[in-house]
């Protein structure tokens, strides 16, 4: 076998030979290369020069990229934090493609983000919709889109108007996979009628806000508060806000009907005094309601589970999807074999459904985030010894990052280098 000539020309600075090699690739084969990436290191290369970053802002390199993947998105869920500017949520799946994923000191799995510009600003998350963060600055009810993959952020105008708001809420439009229109909706009772409800629109088509009066039926607003109604719900292009207190379900449409909302009576039986002992989100596209009975652990056993599924949005109507009277628990967790006889009543409370998975439902237990599946029974711990408050349903936004994140207009923060 003959000798290689093992004579080569002289070798260029390898940082050199790697950034020419690379500057001369054409578009296509760029675009191939990236497109091959996770979402995060894609977005993290808009940095490396001005022609990477206009490959990466085109929307067919997003397209192009989401035909290759299979995989559904991933999920997780946000938790409001008023304490200081930082995000916390929880990931509850091995692969975590978008945020990086750390371990803290005790072991659960969690990672904060900072929204650069705001600190030291209180800020809390207070919705989401299509990929997209509603935060608030509690002490000056300035509002922000926060786009927690590429970390873009942009404020929203505050209102002009008198606001002393209950709730809040985000409705997107979004066409081929980019954001073409959003609405802040701020939702507070009418000062002057307990039969109305006001709703404070900021349109960024507009860039403007209005009022709209809305009548309630059965004097709604005497008992509407902050206390009593969930977190907004998208879906439909429409809002949900549930009102545990009186059981129902406020309907509105800022995009396409604004003037008025609707009314949708929540299933099973009318709430008393305890409004923690139920949760409703979007789950496998739907929407779904889950309530526990009495938030009461007794011998292993929970003393009754019910999930409906919003059929007919339309005509408000429900379909019982399970209904268990006393359902057997079962758990590997030693620890949480021991303690789950003795909790207290409140204990165990209902925080989400998972996004993508209608038999996962997610509970605040004894300091612990667990999941529980209504079909084996199951009790599984995902975040051990969480150092924070007690969580209930209000505290919790379930999110799926999608495979390509939408870009916000008006940014004013673009954290390029952020190794978070």
């Amino acid at each position: 076998m003959n000798q290689q000539d093992t004579h080569t020309a002289p070798d260029l600075p390898e940082s050199d030979n790697h950034s020419d090699c690379i500057s001369r690739l054409p578009d296509s084969i760029l675009i191939e290369i990236l497109s091959r990436l996770p979402t995060k290191i894609i977005f993290q290369s808009k940095c490396v020069s001005k022609r990477w970053r206009s490959l990466i802002s085109d929307p067919g390199l997003g397209q192009f990229h989401t035909s290759k993947i299979s995989s559904p998105p991933e999920t997780t869920l946000f938790l409001r934090s008023v304490v200081n500017p930082k995000f916390r949520f929880f990931n509850f799946s091995s692969n975590f493609v978008s945020i990086q994923v750390e371990k803290s000191g005790d072991g659960s799995l969690f990672s904060t983000l900072i929204v650069n510009g705001l600190h030291p600003r209180p800020v809390e998350i207070v919705g989401s919709c299509d990929g997209l963060l509603l935060c608030s600055d509690a002490r000056d009810l300035v509002y922000y889109l926060f786009n927690p993959i590429t970390k873009d952020i942009t404020a929203i105008p505050p209102s002009p108007f008198p606001c002393h708001s209950v709730g809040c809420g985000l409705i997107c439009k979004v066409e081929g996979g980019i954001l073409k229109l959003y609405c802040l909706v701020l939702i507070q009772r009418a000062i002057d009628s307990l039969e109305t409800l006001n709703f404070q629109i900021y349109s960024s088509g507009s860039n403007g806000w209005r009022v709209v009066r809305s009548s309630c039926p059965g004097q709604l607003g005497r008992v509407f508060s902050e206390y009593s109604i969930s977190p907004a719900i998208p879906y439909k292009g429409m809002l949900h806000w549930v009102h545990l207190a009186q059981g129902v379900m406020i309907v509105y449409d800022p995009l396409g009907n604004p003037d008025q909302c609707r009314f949708i009576d929540l299933p099973g039986e009318k709430p008393r005094y305890d409004m923690f002992n139920r949760v409703c989100n979007v789950c496998e596209g739907r929407i779904r309601y889950f309530e526990v009975e009495n938030l009461s652990i007794q011998r292993h056993t929970f003393p009754g589970i019910r999930v409906w599924v919003l059929s007919d949005h339309e005509k408000g109507e429900w379909v019982l999807e399970h209904h268990v009277a006393r359902s057997a628990f079962f758990t590997d967790d030693g620890c949480l074999k021991r303690e789950m006889p003795l909790m207290p009543r409140m204990s165990l409370m209902p925080l989400a459904f998972s996004p993508l998975n209608k038999d996962i439902v997610y509970f605040w237990c004894a300091f612990c985030i667990v999941s529980y599946n209504v079909r084996s029974k199951r009790l599984v711990i995902e975040v051990e010894n969480y150092a924070g408050k007690l969580l209930c349903y209000k505290d919790v936004f379930p999110f799926v990052f999608p495979h390509w994140p939408m870009s916000i207009p008006e940014i004013l923060t673009k954290n390029c280098d952020s190794d978070v």
